[in-house]
């Protein structure tokens, strides 16, 4: 995979679990106490200045209570 489509993957891969954050009506600040990730980090991520590590978007993943790979899939087809 190349950088940009690292990015873009990456990029997409935020979207959607901002998506399930604002599904689930979780604020930041909850999804930092559930997931042990600071809400700066989350900030950051969501507004596209950090990229998430495989650990980060898992755990993310974890405290909103989505199955990761289900992400990842809808991720892909996307």
């Amino acid at each position: 995979m190349k950088l940009e489509q690292s990015e873009q993957y990456s990029s997409r891969l935020v979207r959607e679990l901002k998506s399930a954050r604002l599904a689930a009506g979780i604020s930041k600040y909850e999804l930092a106490k559930r997931s042990g990730i600071s809400r700066t980090m989350i900030y950051h991520l969501e507004k596209g200045e950090r990229n998430p590590t495989i650990v980060t978007a898992h755990a993310l993943a974890k405290a909103l209570g989505e199955d990761f790979g289900e992400i990842v899939r809808r991720v892909e087809s996307g």
